[in-house]
């Protein structure tokens, strides 16, 4: 007898089913795979992906890292009432070997770090300083543009020559 046999029947959770679900009351012989709330907060050195599972323990939980797919597996069971397993794809130029999860007050946090040549740091290296004459150059023609709306804006406000009479 499979594990899926010795539980009884699986079914999706859907409307009707949410109630049970959610902890409410459920018919036994029926596990509920359920699709749980998640999301993905990107900051400047990490992702870090939130999945909210509320009613779960620790122990009853499975988060892996599937190189050859790149993608974190969570699965999960509270025995005989729900079941999830889901897949999450990871950056291609994220740091696999720092990947961490926690798990605390039914959310858990899968950190998934960029590589340390990526984000930030690197951003600011390709970002080059103008050289001096460049500095000299633009400067220059500032002054000599001010200077000229100068002049232009005196000349135009002037009254017109009349010449000697």
């Amino acid at each position: 007898m499979g594990a899926a046999e010795s539980k009884g029947t699986i079914k999706a959770a859907d409307e009707s089913n949410t109630a049970a679900a959610a902890g409410g009351r459920a018919d036994s012989n029926i596990t509920y795979v359920v699709k749980p709330r998640s999301e993905l907060v990107e900051e400047n050195r990490a992702n870090t992906l939130m999945i909210y599972l509320p009613g779960f323990e620790k122990e009853q939980l499975r988060v892996q890292y599937d190189e050859q797919r790149s993608r974190v597996e969570i699965r999960g069971e509270r025995p005989g009432v729900i079941r999830i397993r889901e897949e999450f794809p990871v950056p291609r130029l994220s740091d696999d070997d720092q990947i961490r999860a926690t798990f605390k007050e039914g959310v858990l946090k899968v950190k998934i770090p960029r590589r340390r040549d990526q984000g930030e740091d690197q951003n600011a290296s390709r970002i080059k300083k103008p050289s001096k004459l460049m500095v000299y150059v633009v400067g220059s023609f500032l002054v000599g543009v001010t200077t000229g709306a100068c002049v232009t804006y005196k000349l135009l406000k002037s009254e017109p020559y009349k010449g000697e009479e």
